[in-house]
């Protein structure tokens, strides 16, 4: 079956340290759609505090490119390459519902986001019935002795949020 050139598809490129921003910016100048999920969040000093805008996905850009425009994302001076599992030499491709219900979390959570590549024992499908996050559909899993659910990322992690047992129903 042949590949649609014209179809999009999500990729992470994998970017400089501490260039993520930048290379969102130079990307989205090029028309290239993108995504960085960042999370604003309170920091605390003796003398102030600051609000500060957190990357949660560190040297990952997600890209939601044709094949043609894959080669405009690497010409960027802070793109590395594009994230492949091990030994396949293919980009991972993260499926459109996965992007959505990651940027879904992302956007809606009003608890700390923790994006881990770590790999966690598959739980069981649940749906969020309260809070930010009705209705997502997720996984369950314990972290320690805390209850949060999870939204994989194709081979490279997952987001992670804390939510309380009684605010999710198991899925059949």
């Amino acid at each position: 079956m042949p590949i649609d050139d014209n179809e999009k598809s999500w990729l992470v490129a994998h970017v400089r340290l501490f260039h993520e921003k930048k290379c969102v910016e130079r990307l989205q100048k090029l028309n290239i759609e993108t995504y960085l999920p960042i999370r604003s969040e309170l920091h605390y000093w003796k003398d102030r505090k600051k609000k500060v805008d957190r990357v949660l996905t560190p040297q990952m850009v997600f890209v939601h490119v044709t094949t043609g425009e894959r080669i405009t994302v690497l010409e960027d001076r802070s793109v590395t390459h594009f994230y492949a599992f091990p030994g396949s030499g293919k980009a991972t491709v993260v499926p459109d519902s996965q992007m959505k219900s990651f940027m879904f979390l992302v956007g809606n959570a009003d608890s700390e986001v923790e994006f881990t590549s770590e790999s966690l024992k598959k739980g069981d499908k649940v749906k969020v019935l309260r809070g930010p996050l009705a209705n997502l559909e997720a996984e369950y899993v314990r972290v320690g002795n805390k209850s949060k659910v999870a939204i994989r990322v194709n081979d490279l992690g997952c987001a992670l949020v804390e939510i309380p047992l009684t605010w999710i129903e198991k899925l059949d």
